[in-house]
């Protein structure tokens, strides 16, 4: 049996597991408390245990991830959410992230789960075009400002505004790329 490490869903408030892999990994989904599942290790004595957020995506849902189900091309919104869900993932010490659909049709297939979702890139495969989503800049700019080897430091945001932030020393002690 995989062993697992409990942790309470957002959406259920039900402890759900995230799958913990024979090298130490553990595999929580993005959807969850990512923070509670950083907490429950640091707690058990398992702070250098590799985190990496899975089964992030848009569009499965028109209730949760407007206007409707599938691609929705150009959408800024869709984008924002996904830079929202990379940063609190960061900030609940995720060290690695990913989507389970980097790149779909114009239709936002196919998936494995057979439902038609949005993705960072759409390529039309009547009309051989690929567009780069809003996704996929939110993506970029995270991966280019924070290099692999990066650490997470601490940082004091203001009170007075709802903006979502991080900060990364890279390991040439940068904070952005040279």
């Amino acid at each position: 049996p995989i062993p697992c490490v409990p942790w309470q869903s957002q959406t259920s408030g039900q402890w759900v597991p995230a799958y913990k892999t024979a090298m130490g990994n553990v595999l929580p989904n993005t959807y969850s408390n990512l923070q509670q599942t950083r907490e429950w290790l640091d707690k058990n004595d398992a702070e250098e245990v590799f985190v990496i957020g899975t089964e992030a995506c848009c569009g499965f849902s028109s209730v949760l991830c407007p206007p409707s189900a599938g691609v929705s091309l150009n959408n800024w919104n869709r984008g924002e959410m996904y830079g929202e869900e990379l940063i609190r993932c960061l900030n609940a010490s995720v060290n690695a992230w990913t989507d389970w659909n980097m790149v779909l049709d114009h239709n936002g297939g196919p998936n494995w789960a057979g439902n038609m979702c949005d993705a960072p890139i759409i390529v039309n495969t009547e009309t051989n075009t690929v567009t780069y989503q809003p996704m996929f800049y939110f993506m970029a700019h995270v991966s280019r400002y924070i290099r692999p080897g990066a650490y997470r430091v601490g940082m004091t945001k203001s009170q007075d505004t709802r903006l979502l932030s991080t900060a990364f020393i890279n390991p040439d002690g940068s904070l952005r790329p040279r």
